[in-house]
């Protein structure tokens, strides 16, 4: 009996985390609506046009048009594009060219903000086995899980219903 307890709740959490994580991203996004914290980051050679070890603002917005092209060209959407950040902050010593360590520390920086925002995501929607069993007799009863799911799942509706994020526990 507890074993389908436990089942049915970690079941339940999953559909829950899901559940809140699309109405607060909107639905229907798939995979796009979590980061990849720069899975497929563009190397430091595809910006440097002319291949003499720095960027210009122009090799970065060439280069960037051409990586447009060619997920377009392989259907992928284009939804953060307008998030580019801009040469001038990238170019920490703003003398007028990116060098390798710019470069890099840039994407360093990128990744850093983009995990923070994924355990935020994924810290948001965690709920404890202590939050659950009210009455605090270490075991879960049918009425505590169901009446957990019945207000969690009230809470997501509202959510949807005011268009915000549901940070509901």
């Amino acid at each position: 009996m507890k074993k389908m307890i436990f089942m049915a709740l970690f079941t339940s959490l999953a559909w829950s985390a899901d559940v809140s994580q699309a109405v607060g991203q909107g639905m229907g996004q798939g995979k796009g609506m979590q980061p990849n914290c720069m899975k497929n980051q563009p190397t430091f050679a595809q910006f440097d046009i002319n291949k003499d070890g720095k960027i210009t603002a122009s090799e970065l917005e060439e280069g960037r048009a051409k990586r447009m092209a060619q997920k377009t060209q392989e259907g992928k959407m284009l939804k953060n594009a307008y998030k580019a950040p801009a040469f001038a902050d990238m170019d920490s010593n703003k003398d007028g060219i990116l060098d390798e360590k710019e470069f890099a520390t840039h994407q360093a920086e990128q990744i850093k903000v983009c995990q923070s925002r994924k355990n935020m995501m994924r810290n948001r929607n965690m709920v404890s086995f202590e939050e659950i069993d009210t009455n605090k007799d270490g075991s879960l009863s049918k009425e505590e899980f169901s009446a957990h799911q019945a207000e969690r799942m009230k809470a997501c509706q509202k959510c949807q219903t005011n268009s915000a994020k549901c940070n509901a526990k």
